[in-house]
C-alpha cells in the first residue's frame, strides 16, 4: 500500500494506472484497521496490475473533499482514470478479490 496525502499525486497515480484501489481510512476506526489488514495481504497478489493507494483521512482531507469520502473505510476503484466504483464501510476479502478480478478480466478484453 502506497499512502498519499494530496490530491494532484492520486491524480497522477489514477492517470498513469488501469486500476487504482484508493483506500480511505483512519487510525481511530475499527473497520478500518480491519479492512487495511485485508487489503495490505492482497496488494502483493496484484502487484503491477492494480495500484493500491492509502489516504489517511486525518492527513490528507482536501483529497478526501475532492472525492466526497464522508464514511469509513471507504475504497474508490478507477479504471481507466474513471470512478467505476465507491464501496462504503468493511468490505470482505472475498468480495474485493472477485471485483478486482473483474476489473482485470474487463480491462483485457
Amino acid at each position: 500500500m502506497n499512502e498519499i496525502l494530496n490530491t494532484d499525486k492520486l491524480e497522477e497515480i489514477i492517470k498513469g494506472n488501469k486500476i487504482v484501489l484508493a483506500f480511505f481510512h483512519a487510525g481511530w476506526c475499527r473497520p478500518s484497521e480491519r479492512q487495511l489488514k485485508i487489503l495490505s495481504a492482497i496488494s502483493d497478489e496484484y502487484k503491477g496490475k492494480v495500484y493500491f493507494a492509502s489516504i489517511d483521512a486525518d492527513k490528507a482531507d482536501p483529497v478526501c473533499e475532492k472525492y466526497s469520502v464522508k464514511t469509513l473505510p471507504q475504497v474508490i476503484l478507477f479504471g481507466e482514470a474513471e470512478i467505476i466504483e465507491t464501496l462504503q464501510g468493511f468490505q470482505q476479502e472475498v468480495y474485493i478479490r472477485e471485483y478486482l478480478n473483474y476489473l482485470l478480466k474487463q480491462a483485457e478484453a
